[in-house]
């Protein structure tokens, strides 16, 4: 499986979102010409989720990143319609349409002629141009054309690259594209992509501008020198990036500084360099890597220097894979989506992250220092190291594609080289602890309350809190607000600061900051839904003997961190913007904080009796009165959690789910005992840390997703074996030992992932769409489901494309298969494969590294028969005697039982459909589609009647 996070509820059977931003989902276009075309370059992957829905893992200058269950694409920005909205890359700002003259595009590379609109945002320096935001600028005939984004036509305009052209005709071609006709002059004619590609485009958009207005910016002598240095800033920009190689990192290769760096001697084998220019530069690696491939990666670079240089700078890092302008930056001072290091000032270490500096406690640098940058590819995250020894861990990366990078002061020598001893590390940990402010340590006791020592920006408590000590609750007046967003105010740090490799907020710190509300760790992502606060508000923290945190902003629970600190020695810390008080909040303060109280504090606490029931605090579900069932009111995705709170320590508990209704799916689960944001976090999603939840989908949306049931936690998804959920289908949840186990109709579904839950837990289901209904079951007696028709049986998977199949046991229907059966495919019979494609008569298995390919009819019963299309057959019967079988070919008997698909003329006699009809003495038979008997029935297809059932 692979990460594919789902946003606010919104699946891929809803209303798919139109935004370029992380976590939204956004479809892919049915264009594989343009596709295929991608200068991110393309293969058949991209063409099997062409017109799919997937989810935005990342999103960068000029392509984003979609996730499509187990694997990641990346997709050029310009390929997507107008429809979907482009974002700032940096921070998902909203773009603006401006017109201010020439501009260079940041996603495709292309000089903009004055007048274009160019749409930016202002805050990042990031601009696209109207074709990379899907909405290219109208062409008409007599329009004036330069070169646009798409071109690949040499010189067909007469020139290099600034030539203009008048357009003198536009037809429509049999594919119901635009083909354009341009006269270049001088006998230059030639015909040009038109929507959806922009091989031309205009001089300037004149429907957005007077002429007036325009011919003023034209004219303007300031506008013109500024446009003129624009240009030419960045064509050398674009010129020197569009000169660096593009190597694959290999581990037993290591890294190669680029050597087309200006300011450096690099040596022959590429590993080694001495700075040559006073000028401190960037100098980056020619291997690109990119951390979705899996591998975790660590370089260490050693700096070297004369003993006589008194003014050193040196620093080692990380830059994005097309770093504009990274050789008049350093490391760390690139305003880019990546851009972070580790860098000795002359006096002092610092890290730097897009131009934003943290300082480092480490004694002054040495000749002979080494920087390692160790990634880790699964959370994409960065540990910077000196010596060996880790001083920022667990930084995240904003982008998983990436080079190395450094920068060093003149006569300065850099050298890749293998990591630090551990010895080396032990000996500059001790030099490390030397230079760490001495913190003075009290026993805490709760009559005297905490004694602060205070340091240039934190104050730290000298009391140890431990265990044994909690509860505990501290009291802060703000005396102002944070000048610095990303400034923590207050929390704890996990560990004894003496006893920490890096003092550090960054690296060991938990707690809040309210400039720009959000938690700093472990949760990242899980922000405090509540504005910044103001002077005098008054912010309470206190920490239950449980471990849980629980954060109020005058007098209003905010946020609940459920187990935070459980089982950790810490002492508590707070910045220069807060004061210890013990004043309580006002009226006024309390009213007004009111609205953002945490949503798991409006929830009410039930002991288990028996049987359970809904809390009914969701204003996107409509709950019975006696809180038994619930239906969903709005479009949007809502949480259902039951009022009973459990505990896994209380043993086994089970709670059945009546699914009445299912629009289009539902997520039934177990969700912490206190869940933030449930009211709009789909279980096993953002939001909804530590839920988990098995998402299933009705036959209508499995058809779209080709899939029917997935399991979710974490916004990991994992495909699970099972039958499409249909009306008042009964599913169970069980926790036992810790785990949730999921029963459907009583069957127990096998789930191949953590299904493990929180200690306190509740049980819960999401609705993720209006009209979806679901009732709570007696934990004891789950109803079964009604019996729809004969035909209706349990089915355990379906041939359909990425759903697990059970390749069949050997027997000699197997080696007697119309496709060829062959020794090697021994080795994969009885076992789960992955449907990559499916046939009128055969179906493709993958199995890892070998894909194989079986006849329809040796599957059993159990596994669903589809179209070729994705479409489910209808189980019916024959009306004639012509019908005919088109998977194996043979001929149908009247009132024989078939499925069908009438939309793409498909029928599967019940022979390839894994149920054969039984026979009997009497019954009238006549050929069939293993019939080797040659001519014994008289005639083809001759009727005869069966005297004897078994023995010779």
């Amino acid at each position: 499986g692979g990460k594919s996070p789902i946003k606010e509820g919104e699946m891929r059977h809803m209303q798919v979102s139109s935004i370029l931003k992380v976590g939204e989902e956004v479809r892919v276009p049915n264009d594989e010409d343009r596709v295929m075309e991608m200068r991110c370059g393309a293969d058949e992957r991209h063409v099997k989720v062409l017109d799919r829905v997937g989810t935005v893992s990342w999103v960068g200058k000029a392509e984003v990143k979609l996730a499509f269950g187990a694997g990641k694409l990346s997709f050029d920005l310009n390929v997507f319609e107008g429809t979907v909205e482009r974002r700032c890359y940096v921070s998902g700002c909203v773009l603006r349409p401006v017109i201010v003259g020439s501009f260079l595009c940041d996603s495709c590379l292309t000089q903009m002629p004055v007048g274009a609109t160019q749409h930016t945002c202002s805050t990042h320096h990031y601009s696209i141009c109207p074709y990379c935001n899907g909405t290219p600028a109208t062409i008409t005939i007599g329009t004036t054309v330069v070169r646009g984004p798409t071109w690949k036509h040499s010189i067909d305009d007469g020139t290099s690259q600034e030539g203009s052209g008048t357009v003198t005709s536009i037809a429509t071609t049999p594919e119901n594209r635009l083909s354009i006709k341009v006269d270049w002059g001088d006998g230059l004619i030639g015909m040009y992509r038109g929507t959806p590609y922009q091989d031309v485009m205009p001089v300037y958009d004149g429907g957005m501008m007077a002429e007036g207005v325009m011919k003023a910016i034209k004219e303007s002598h300031v506008f013109a020198r500024a446009v003129k240095l624009q240009e030419t800033e960045a064509k050398r920009h674009q010129k020197r990036v569009n000169l660096l190689r593009k190597r694959v990192f290999v581990a037993e290769e290591g890294m190669h500084f680029d050597k087309s760096s200006t300011g450096s001697v690099i040596r022959n084998d590429g590993k080694s360099l001495k700075v040559t220019e006073t000028d401190p530069h960037m100098i980056v690696s020619e291997e690109v890597v990119d951390a979705d491939d899996g591998e975790d990666v660590a370089v260490s670079v050693r700096f070297e220097y004369h003993p006589s240089l008194t003014e050193v700078m040196f620093g080692f890092g990380v830059v994005c894979d097309r770093p504009l302008g990274y050789e008049d930056a350093i490391v760390g001072h690139l305003e880019e989506t990546l851009s972070m290091g580790v860098v000795y000032t002359g006096s002092q270490w610092i890290f730097i992250n897009n131009t934003v500096t943290t300082p480092i406690t480490c004694p002054p640098a040495r000749s002979g220092d080494v920087i390692t940058v160790a990634v880790d590819a699964s959370s994409t995250t960065a540990t910077f190291s000196i010596n060996g020894c880790p001083v920022l861990q667990s930084v995240p990366m904003e982008r998983p594609t990436f080079r190395f990078c450094i920068s060093a002061s003149l006569g300065t020598t850099a050298t890749f080289c293998p990591p630090p001893s551990p010895q080396a590390a032990l000996l500059y940990h001790q030099l490390i602890s030397t230079c760490r402010p001495q913190i003075p340590t009290r026993e805490y006791r709760s009559t005297s309350g905490l004694h602060y020592h205070t340091t240039d920006l934190t104050a730290v408590s000298e009391e140890v809190l431990t265990p044994s000590a909690l509860p505990l609750s501290v009291t802060w007046r703000v005396v102002s607000p944070a000048s610095e967003p990303k400034r923590p105010l207050f929390g704890v740090y996990k560990e004894d600061p003496e006893n920490s490799t890096c003092w550090t907020p960054e690296a060991s710190f938990i707690g809040y900051r309210t400039g720009q509300p959000g938690l700093i760790a472990p949760d990242p992502e899980a922000p405090l839904t509540c504005p910044p606060v103001g002077p005098s508000d008054i912010i309470t923290m206190e920490v239950a003997p449980t471990g849980t945190a629980l954060v109020y902003i005058n007098g209003c629970l905010i946020r609940r961190s459920h187990g935070l600190l459980a089982g950790l020695t810490f002492r508590v810390v707070y910045s220069q913007h807060l004061v210890p008080t013990t004043e309580k909040p006002t009226e006024q303060q309390i009213a007004a904080w009111a609205p953002y109280v945490c949503p798991s504090a409006l929830l009410p606490v039930d002991s288990f009796t028996g049987s359970f029931h809904f809390a009914d605090v969701l204003p996107t579900a409509q709950v019975a009165p006696d809180g038994r069932s619930a239906e969903g009111i709005e479009s949007k995705c809502g949480t259902l959690v039951t009022r009973e709170l459990l505990n896994t320590s209380d043993g086994t508990r089970s709670c059945s789910f009546k699914v009445v209704e299912n629009k289009a799916a539902v997520i039934i689960g177990v969700a912490p005992g206190y869940p933030t944001e449930y009211k709009t976090a789909p279980l096993g999603m953002v939001g909804l840390r530590d839920s988990v939840g098995l998402l299933l989908y009705n036959e209508e949306t499995m058809r779209a997703e080709s899939v029917s049931c997935v399991f979710v936690k974490n916004d990991e998804l994992t495909v699970v074996v099972a039958p499409v959920l249909r009306a008042n289908d009964v599913v169970t949840v069980r926790v036992e030992d810790g785990r949730a186990v999921f029963l459907l109709n009583s069957e127990e579904l096998h789930v191949d992932a953590d299904t493990r839950v929180p200690d306190e837990y509740r049980f819960a289901v999401s609705l993720m769409c209006c009209g979806s209904e679901v009732a709570l079951c007696d934990e004891t007696a789950p109803s079964a489901p009604e019996v729809r028709n004969e035909h209706d049986r349990h089915y355990t998977s379906s041939f359909s494309v990425m759903s697990e199949v059970r390749a069949p046991s050997l027997s000699e229907k197997v080696e007697s298969m119309r496709c060829a059966f062959n020794s090697d495919m021994k080795k994969v019979l009885g076992r789960i494969g992955v449907v990559e494609s499916v046939c009128e008569r055969t179906v493709k298995l993958n199995f890892g590294c070998d894909t194989y390919v079986f006849d329809y009819d040796v599957f059993s019963s159990d596994v669903r028969r589809m179209c070729v299309q994705g479409c489910a057959l209808v189980p019916t019967r024959a009306k004639d005697g012509k019908a005919v079988c088109t998977s194996c070919l043979a001929q149908i008997p009247e009132a024989a039982p078939i499925s069908t698909c009438t939309s793409h003329n498909i029928t599967v006699c019940s022979y390839c459909d894994g149920a054969p009809e039984p026979l009997e003495v009497g019954s009238i038979v006549m050929r069939g589609p293993t019939w080797r008997y040659g001519d014994q029935d008289g005639t083809a297809y001759g009727e005869g009647v069966v005297e004897r059932v078994g023995g010779d």
